[in-house]
Formats: structure tokens, C-alpha cells, sequence
């Protein structure tokens, strides 16, 4: 939501008949006429919602006619007799809809962005490829990423479209709060490594839980802070942190959203490391972006996104598979090297400072979508 809204903004700064799409809410959030007075809205149909007791339409229909019907509606919102006029950009474009996305753009045929928020395929060749083939079409006229490794393959991939970096950004304000303070109090002083967001088999848990329980590393401290979907972790997942890690005197298990975005950022300025070591994450991290922020050292996969930020920019350390293998390496070494990557002045650091902010993040934005509209 945080790209979302700077979006939003920027939107009706630079122009007018621009509606921005958001996959997030599955909602059109504005018709920009350019004042927020004239701002309408346009539901975006979620597959599930329809023929609920028609068992016999498959999955793939209704995800196509759910697309189709919303292209309608956003056709009677924006006025057909004046459709070629309206550019729609999509603030996150979900990758993962083929068939939704395919059944919209084949009711409004208009010009249109797409913001690559998630979009796997940049870098891992066996994932879903389907949405390229809509990228590549004509009225694709402006393609944003946050992948600047990936810009040069897009340009060259999708020559029709103007293509764009945008550098992440986040709120990095922090304030204490009563989940950071029993955290700290249960810590007592001991180097504590976190595993903070959305909770998931994803985020390399079962790495996670498997070092907390070593003899060697019974020194530090293994914190697991945000909202955690336990139905959906395997069974030994779900065992191991019931019974092993939820019950041991070096762990912290907060289950739940946090609602303060600053305890959110104290939590991560109080740790000694932040892990991101996600196999398979192909995407940018904000909280990545917080911990440079906060000076908080970070531990990543070496091959991936994140991994080359840390690398480039001196902000922690990467590993390579075995995964533990090399985490308990850095572990063991830890108080020696968090000194070096806290220390303040990082010429590389201070570079990602510059260019990972708001502001620049809004510069660009705007520039990308001022040639997206003037191109009619």
C-alpha cells in the first residue's frame, strides 16, 4: 500500500484520464479527472465471487469472464464514448492472474502501464510466463520494476513499452512499543537474529528453526515477529515451533500483524541481524530498505535481489546452499563482523541512502508517467 498511495499522488500531479489499478484491494481506486473531488471507483471482480453454486464452471472460466466483466464496468466508468482518451496503470500488476488480466484487456483496448511489484519471471525461468505475452502487446506503453538488475532484459524483452527503475523506499520512523520492549526483555543483551513480516515456508523458516535449536548458537537469540498463517505451514513446521522452538528460553513468538508501523521499525532496529535468506524470492524487500535505514545488519541468499543490495551496498552479509551450513558460519563469527557493517560513514551504505528514499522514488515515478500520458 505504501507504493500505492505515492502513486495515487503523483497520478494527479502530472496529468488527468489516468485510472490506477490496484491488485492489491481488487479494486479500481481512481478515475483521476485531476482533483480528488471527481475521483470514482470501479470493483474489481474476485474469482470465487461468482456461480458459487454452479460447480460445473471451471476455475479457468470464471477467472476469464471475472476479467471480462470488469473491463466492462470500467468501461461504463470511464465513459465509452470517450474510452480512447483514458490510460489505465496498474499499480501492482498481479502477474499471477493471466487469465483475469487477459479477459480485462480484451474488453478495454486502450493504452496501459504496469508497475512489476511481483513479478517472478524477471528471474526465475520456470515460473508462470504467461503474462509476457500481455507485456509484449502494443497498448503496453510503460513498464515500471523495482528490479534494477532486470531493466536492461525488460527494455530489450518488451521494446514497445517505456521502461522504468524504481528504487524502493519505506517509512523508517521508529517508536518502542510493548511487543519491542518483552522482545528486549526476553533477549537480556544477547545478539538476536529476526524473522519479521508475513510469516510463511517461504521466508526459509525451516532453515530458521532448525539453527535456533543448535548447542553452538544457544548464545544468541531467535526472534519470529509477524502474522503467521500456521494452517497453511507443513506439519513438521508447524511441530517445530509448537513444541521446540515456542518453548525454549532463546526464542521470541509473536504470531500476529503489528499495528504500528514504528514498533514494526524498532523491532528491526533492536535486532542484531534480519533474516532474509528466502529461497526461491525473486522480489525487492522493504525490509531490506528498513534495516539499511535502522543500521540493522542483514543476512540474505547470495543469489537473488535482495543478496545483490546487500553485496553492493555493505549492508550485512549473503549465503550460498547448504543454507545452515553457511548461516551458522556467520553466527559463530557474528560479534566480530556486526561491528564492521554498524559501523557509520559506509561509503556504499550512504549510496543506498541516497537512492533508496521517497524522494527519488517519487522523481522517477513521476518523470516515467508524464512520457506514459504524453504518449497518446
Amino acid at each position: 500500500m505504501v507504493y500505492l498511495s505515492r502513486i495515487a499522488s503523483v497520478a494527479l500531479n502530472v496529468g488527468d484520464r489516468i485510472a490506477i489499478a490496484s491488485s492489491i484491494n481488487q479494486s479500481l481506486i481512481g478515475a483521476f479527472h485531476g482533483s480528488f473531488e471527481n475521483i470514482n471507483s470501479v470493483q474489481f471482480l474476485d474469482p470465487g465471487s461468482l456461480w458459487k453454486r454452479k460447480k460445473k464452471v471451471s476455475a479457468r472460466a470464471e477467472e476469464t469472464f471475472c476479467g471480462v466483466l470488469t473491463g466492462f464496468s470500467l468501461r461504463r466508468q470511464l465513459g465509452n464514448s470517450a474510452l480512447r482518451d483514458w490510460k489505465i496503470f496498474f499499480s501492482n500488476f498481479p502477474t499471477s492472474r493471466f487469465l483475469f488480466l487477459r479477459g480485462l484487456l480484451s474488453v478495454f483496448r486502450g493504452d496501459w502501464g504496469a508497475f512489476l511489484v511481483n513479478a517472478p519471471f524477471l528471474r526465475n525461468s520456470l515460473s508462470d510466463r504467461r503474462t509476457e505475452r500481455l507485456l509484449r502487446r502494443k497498448q503496453c506503453r510503460s513498464i515500471f520494476t523495482l528490479d534494477e538488475g532486470s531493466i536492461e532484459w525488460i527494455k530489450s524483452s518488451f521494446p514497445q513499452a517505456q521502461s522504468n527503475w524504481l528504487p524502493d523506499f519505506s517509512v523508517v520512523s521508529a517508536k518502542d512499543g510493548p511487543i519491542a520492549k518483552s522482545l528486549r526483555e526476553r533477549a537480556a543483551g544477547r545478539p538476536t537474529v529476526l524473522l519479521i513480516g508475513r510469516i510463511s515456508g517461504k521466508k526459509g523458516l525451516a532453515a530458521f528453526l532448525e539453527l535456533s535449536q543448535e548447542d553452538s548458537l544457544r548464545d544468541f537469540f531467535f526472534a519470529i515477529v509477524g502474522k503467521c498463517e500456521m494452517p497453511g505451514l507443513s506439519s513438521w513446521t508447524r511441530d517445530r515451533i509448537v513444541n521446540h522452538f515456542h518453548p525454549r528460553e532463546n526464542t521470541f513468538f509473536w504470531g500476529e500483524e503489528i499495528d504500528s508501523e514504528e514498533e514494526y521499525n524498532r523491532i528491526i532496529q533492536d535486532s542484531s541481524l534480519v533474516w532474509l535468506v528466502f529461497p526461491g524470492f525473486t522480489n525487492s524487500s522493504n525490509t531490506l530498505t528498513k534495516a539499511a535505514f535502522l543500521k540493522s545488519p542483514c543476512i540474505a541468499l547470495a543469489d537473488s535481489l535482495i543478496g545483490e543490495r546487500v553485496t553492493r551496498y555493505s549492508l550485512g552479509v549473503t549465503v550460498r546452499e547448504p543454507i545452515i551450513d553457511d548461516a551458522r558460519e556467520v553466527l559463530l563469527s557474528m560479534r566480530q563482523w556486526k561491528i564492521l557493517v554498524r559501523k557509520d560513514g559506509s561509503p556504499a551504505r550512504e549510496d543506498f541512502l541516497r537512492e533508496f528514499n521517497e524522494a527519488c522514488f517519487t522523481e522517477r515515478l513521476e518523470s516515467g508517467l508524464r512520457v506514459f500520458l504524453d504518449n497518446r
